[in-house]
């Protein structure tokens, strides 16, 4: 099974909320310095939140939703979306 990376820059996440409507699953609004979105799970690298999964179900939704493409996809390190 391949290695699937979710990448999601918070310093480009504008906090429209559309992640999280069609990725509840992986994707939360919080209310930090600004109301941005949250990868779930995830860990902080620099200005990128991480997550590594199996599967990365509704998550091709929730990068075509984001008006700022800010949220990566990456299958064995080669971004596919």
């Amino acid at each position: 099974m391949p290695t699937l990376r979710i990448e999601h820059d918070t310093n480009e996440c504008i906090g429209c909320g559309a992640c999280e409507a069609v990725c509840p699953e992986f994707f939360e609004m919080v209310q930090k310095s600004e109301f941005k979105a949250h990868l779930k799970g995830s860990k902080k690298v620099y200005e990128k939140e991480t997550l590594e999964t199996k599967d990365a179900k509704n998550v091709k939704e929730a990068i075509d939703s984001c008006p700022v493409t800010c949220i990566h996809l990456f299958e064995n390190n080669k971004k596919v979306a």
